[in-house]
């Protein structure tokens, strides 16, 4: 069996009305990834939100923060987490815990939302096998709401290009009612996740640490998904910049 990566795509709440949350595994390192998705409490899925948030502690440690910091004080480092196998509709998870001298190895059976919470403090990689993911993997087919903004600039693109250039004002006051239409049209299909998306990032870190300590966990973690996806696009935008010429010669 291979091992797949895996990385933490989204965190929310999930639609049974039962208070759980579901916890979107994506795979790394491919151009058409799968989703492995679990479903996981709300205390775990809280769990996984103070682990991703490093800057951000809740007032006394929570149980996977004494789990952490102990084994951190005892001289132990989590290796890896696999995701080993699903049987019956639960997916069972091994930690791989090293030792001082990193030729000791334990590994532990786990709730996969307590391997994957204590993988992001670790900063540990995620994996499962390819048996796994051929069961319970979903292909993404649709196109994800964090791809708003680009629908958003798309728009204004072909409002340039139709709208008469002759009259500048007319021509704005056009576009004003348009994009006023749009956007409302977006806000009732997708609801906060459009609104919080036209924020900047600096407003989505506010809310963020509003909604932490308000134990909004649900929309902490559509928060932190936005303000993920911002880094991302603004880390590709950067790579794409052309290298400054010397200029020393």
């Amino acid at each position: 069996m291979n091992l797949i990566p895996l990385e933490i795509a989204r965190l929310e709440n999930s639609s049974t009305g039962t208070g759980a949350f579901l916890l979107h595994l994506k795979e790394k390192d491919t151009d058409n990834p799968r989703i492995l998705p679990i479903v996981i409490g709300a205390f775990e899925a809280q769990a996984i939100i103070f682990g991703l948030e490093k800057n951000i502690k809740p007032p006394r440690p929570i149980t996977h923060d004494l789990f952490y910091n102990v084994l951190r004080g005892l001289g132990y480092k989590l290796d890896k987490v696999i995701i080993s196998k699903l049987h019956e509709g639960i997916f069972y998870s091994n930690i791989y815990l090293t030792g001082k001298d990193d030729n000791e190895t334990y590994v532990f059976d786990s709730r996969t939302s307590d391997a994957v919470a204590l993988a992001v403090r670790f900063n540990a990689p995620i994996y499962t096998y390819d048996t796994v993911m051929d069961e319970a993997g979903v292909e993404i087919k649709t196109r994800p709401v964090e791809n708003i903004n680009d629908l958003d600039e798309e728009l204004q693109k072909a409002l340039d290009e139709l709208l008469p250039e002759e009259n500048e004002e007319l021509k704005q006051s056009i576009q004003e009612e348009i994009m006023g239409k749009f956007k409302a049209l977006m806000q009732e299909i997708f609801g906060e996740e459009f609104e919080l998306s036209m924020g900047s990032k600096e407003d989505l870190q506010k809310l963020l640490d509003k909604a932490i300590e308000n134990e909004d966990y649900e929309l902490a973690a559509k928060i932190r998904d936005l303000i993920k996806k911002r880094e991302e696009e603004e880390s590709r935008d950067d790579s794409d910049q052309p290298d400054q010429p010397d200029q020393d010669q």
